[in-house]
């Protein structure tokens, strides 16, 4: 089978979908599928690339995050596609790359499936400012998101969590919705990983260390971390919180931790690579995830391969395996103190929990999330979807 493969984001760039779709492309490929991804990329990006199955468009900057980039080029998509015969058009979001999917798939009469890897309509809230602005990108964007869903023959959700908000906040109005959970790739990080990266840091191996790993943005509200630290230090004084990852919010993030005196306590990394970010994971003493807004938190997954007993805002698609006391413990969103007790029960967890963690990891394998994807595109394909339905959508 040939994928086309439409996504706003790509490498060099590392966010959640870029870290879904790699192995998820690579065991396609290795199955015998041919996987084209369109993106688009700088033009560092773009002369860089080497591989012809990835087809980059020149985009600029987004001012608000500018590690990602809109494009505005104009790309022969139809042409594009049937030259390279493709049978399915996956879309991984609903920006431009993702109009051009549904072009792609409305010109060539391809079924378009949609997997919904972001809550675009709370994220994109940070960015304007509060009050009535930001209300009304919210409702936009909703608008905007509503309109896409129905023109998908398949929508995916990574969690039943965010599948019930598609449901709700598109009134039903979705075609043929699926949970598949995206896979975790259990080989990208090392079983035995170095533990250098703590020299590199200056961290003990004997220090209590909690760490956080994505995106360092609005909307991940680090700062329900930051306000927890006091509480926590104070049961636990020699701990260190340790901030993997880079993202527009970086700055200011790090300007809220010196306010509060904290700069001592705190670690930013910015960037590191599989075999660092393994170390950290192999060495904390336990993970937080503080966002509402996690449509599954993959990062999360990653930990608890470890048996690393993550603490997360009880919100989003971690509750589809994050349960509260046996592999894991949840708390109110935004509840710094409520943060701080989860912590306190997770340093004190044992064994048991830990290991009710990596089986929960194990669950999540890439293999099982692509056998449930082939087995949507068969049916896709072999219900004839996709021109003629998503035309009479278009007039809906």
């Amino acid at each position: 089978m040939r994928i086309g493969m439409f996504s706003d984001t790509w490498l060099p760039t590392i966010d959640g979908v870029v870290t879904s779709l790699l192995p998820v492309r690579a065991e396609l490929a290795r199955r015998g599928h041919e996987v084209y991804v369109f993106a688009p990329g700088d033009e560092e990006a773009i002369e860089a690339n080497k591989n012809p199955n990835v087809i980059l468009s020149k985009g600029r900057d987004f001012r608000a995050y500018p590690e990602y980039h809109i494009s505005l080029a104009r790309m022969k998509i139809r042409k594009l596609v049937r030259e390279r015969r493709v049978d399915i058009v996956h879309s991984h979001g609903v920006a431009l790359m993702g109009m051009r999917a549904v072009w792609a798939a409305r010109t060539n009469n391809l079924p378009l499936v949609f997997t919904y890897h972001t809550r675009v309509d709370e994220a994109a809230g940070y960015i304007a400012r509060p009050g009535r602005p930001r209300e009304i990108m919210r409702r936009l964007i909703t608008k905007h998101v509503n309109w896409y869903l129905r023109r998908c023959d398949v929508v995916i959700a990574p969690s039943r969590a965010t599948a019930d908000h598609i449901l709700e906040t598109s009134g039903g109005n979705v075609r043929q919705m699926e949970v598949v959970p995206n896979g975790v790739d259990l080989t990208r990080f090392p079983e035995t990983p170095s533990k250098a990266i703590l020299a590199r840091l200056g961290i003990n191996e004997k220090t209590p260390t909690l760490l956080t790993v994505g995106r360092i943005a609005k909307e991940k509200s680090l700062e329900t971390v930051i306000r927890s630290a006091p509480a926590i230090l104070r049961n636990v004084p020699d701990a260190r919180f340790v901030i993997v990852g880079k993202g527009p919010a970086r700055e200011e993030v790090e300007k809220e931790v010196a306010n509060a005196g904290l700069s001592d306590r705190f670690v930013f990394t910015g960037y590191l690579d599989d075999a660092d970010v393994a170390g950290l994971y192999a060495h904390a003493s336990a993970f937080l995830m503080p966002s509402r807004l996690e449509t599954q938190g993959m990062v999360v997954l990653e930990a608890m391969r470890y048996g690393l007993v993550p603490v997360c805002a009880d919100a989003g698609g971690v509750r589809d395996y994050v349960e509260h006391g046996r592999n894991g413990f949840l708390y109110a969103p935004g509840d710094s103190e409520a943060l701080a007790e989860g912590v306190a029960k997770a340093l004190a967890a044992g064994a048991p929990v830990s290991q009710s963690a990596r089986e929960t990891a194990r669950r999540f394998s890439v293999e099982g999330a692509v056998d449930r994807l082939l087995a949507l595109y068969g049916e896709a394909v072999a219900k004839g979807r996709g021109h003629s339905r998503l035309r009479a959508a278009s007039k809906a």
